[in-house]
């Protein structure tokens, strides 16, 4: 029989928070209330693009199209006709006329968030320089795109691409040391006080540029990486015989040394970077990046770059679908537009919900100590009244979800699994609602959500304890490296199913390497590492 919330909950003031921020920038994975799009004097890029239309229609968001007014005005019944042909619909299209040359909306379009004007919390956009080596027409797109839908504009004084700014979306933005170098008169101290600034952020990092695998003079972060959730990020994997290969593994490092808005350690994903057409890969700056990490993120959709390559196409989504479960993994044809420098998130840009509404949440996820109730803590932040939130979850096999409340209290809100034995597994999911929106976290639920268990592994006492200890690759196909954290020169390795079932058992080192290819298919497995004065478990992933 479940035991009721205690009663001492009946004594509690229920809050219901509205934001008090200055300024909030969604992360690529936030809610999205539509898209916009530039068309291109190019059928290939166009075809990409149509593509991405079809693929995203089913949402029925707003895709705005952005078409060239001058010099010559094109024909949007010219356009219309031809994404017929492609097989979308007129349905949601609106055109925009604009003054623009590139190709790449999301490096010189707007960077769009929600800040406080004349008292009320409203979306905006900034408009940051686009005049490094850019025509002056795609500099002027934000200021357009404003004056077009009457919305507040206001000003980053600095040289910026949009390819190359992500953020966790609550505590750290990351580019690469490009944006340094389009701002030459400014410090680094400078550039990145400015930039925690304007995103409202308590850091910003700047990681190694990759000057010898393509994509041009841009070197954009989002050709090598993909920030998923408040916690995860997407990172290329390269062979270690190209010269980029110690600048994309110092990346790693740098990343691997930070922790999130929760206090952890980023949990990072890596997925193998596809060749170019000839079966090699880039070794110069200016030729072809081709990428998987240049997607989109919309809702519960992740539009992802392919390349006919059935092998390299198949683990990326692989690898996107454990990164992301529940999400709709699509696959758009991107060969034509990684020689031209660009991909799927370069061609498209995300417009933010019109109310903000957003719910931040420490995932509880894999290998738990055994409580029979669970408490799941979150904060709503939203720009109206919070009316409620709830819980969901189901038990094992359970194909319906139990519903129960969250609790609106300071400073965190929390709702509770009851009831729970040792041998169950939960997957769970979150939702808030205020007086004109909806959210749910994950975005994909109730296909998507977060699965956490009771087993054998999780012995390991892991209420607070963060892993410092990594694997790699990670995915990765059997052969495995780690790197130790500093209290482990010499481990006990052990490889688990996710049913606790022992697999192999060896001693490691320092960046010793493991083959475990006879003991795995593909999947998803945990590693656990013993000293006798430390533990870990690490999720291994086997493509």
């Amino acid at each position: 029989m479940k035991k009721p919330v205690q009663l001492i909950l009946l004594l509690i003031t229920c809050f219901r928070l509205t934001a008090q921020m200055a300024v909030t920038m969604p992360g690529d994975f936030e809610k999205s209330e539509g898209l916009i799009l530039n068309w291109n004097n190019q059928e290939e890029i166009n075809l990409a693009t149509v593509q991405m239309i079809t693929s995203v229609q089913q949402q029925a968001v707003p895709i705005w199209i952005l078409y060239q007014r001058d010099p010559v005005p094109m024909d949007t019944t010219e356009i219309s006709l031809f994404l017929i042909s492609q097989g979308a619909t007129m349905e949601n299209i609106h055109f925009l006329p604009a003054h623009y040359q590139g190709s790449w909306i999301r490096n010189f379009g707007p960077m769009m968030g929600y800040g406080v004007f004349n008292q009320n919390l409203e979306r905006f956009i900034y408009d940051a320089g686009y005049t490094y080596n850019y025509p002056p027409e795609d500099d002027s797109i934000p200021a357009q795109l404003a004056h077009y839908w009457h919305w507040p504009l206001a000003e980053i004084p600095l040289e910026l691409d949009g390819g190359n700014l992500l953020n966790d979306g609550l505590k750290r933005g990351f580019s690469t040391k490009r944006v340094l170098e389009m701002n030459p008169l400014l410090s680094e101290i400078d550039i990145k006080n400015m930039l925690k600034e304007k995103y409202n952020l308590n850091d910003w990092v700047f990681l190694e540029t990759l000057e010898h695998s393509g994509g041009g003079d841009g070197n954009r972060l989002d050709g090598f990486m993909l920030v998923l959730d408040f916690e995860t990020i997407l990172i290329s994997e390269y062979p270690d015989t190209l010269p980029d290969y110690e600048a994309i593994e110092s990346n790693i490092l740098t990343l691997q040394s930070l922790t999130n808005a929760f206090g952890r350690p980023y949990n990072i994903f890596r997925v193998p970077a596809p060749p170019i057409a000839d079966g090699t890969f880039t070794t110069t700056q200016q030729g072809e990046m081709r990428t998987y990490t240049n997607a989109l993120i919309i809702n519960n959709q992740v539009v992802v770059p392919s390349y006919g390559l059935p092998w390299y196409d198949s683990v990326a989504r692989t690898v996107f679908k454990e990164a992301m479960p529940g999400y709709q993994i699509s696959m758009v044809d991107a060969s034509a537009l990684t020689p031209q420098y660009g991909a799927i998130r370069s061609l498209s840009e995300v417009i933010p919900p019109s109310h903000y509404l957003r719910i931040e949440h420490k995932k509880i996820t894999g290998p738990q100590p055994y409580q029979p109730n669970v408490q799941v803590t979150c904060i709503s932040k939203a720009g109206e009244l919070v009316e409620d939130m709830w819980l969901y979850y189901r038990v094992n096999s359970d194909t319906n979800y139990t519903k129960t409340p969250i609790y609106l209290v300071c400073p965190e809100h929390f709702g509770v699994i009851e009831g729970l034995a040792e041998d169950d597994t939960v997957h769970y999911y979150l939702e808030a609602n205020s007086t004109s929106a909806t959210t749910t976290y994950p975005l994909s639920a109730p296909d998507g959500n977060f699965t956490f268990w009771f087993d054998v592994v999780s012995e390991i006492d892991l209420p607070e304890k963060f892993n410092t200890s990594f694997v790699f690759p990670n995915p990765g196909n059997g052969i495995i490296r780690f790197q130790l954290s500093d209290k482990m020169n010499l481990a006990e390795m052990r490889l688990y199913t996710l049913n606790g079932q022992l697999l192999f058992e060896t001693s490691v080192t320092n960046n010793q390497p493991v083959n475990i290819k006879r003991f795995v298919s593909p999947g998803v497995y945990l590693v656990r590492l013993n000293t006798k004065y430390e533990e870990e478990v690490i999720k291994l992933i086997i493509y």
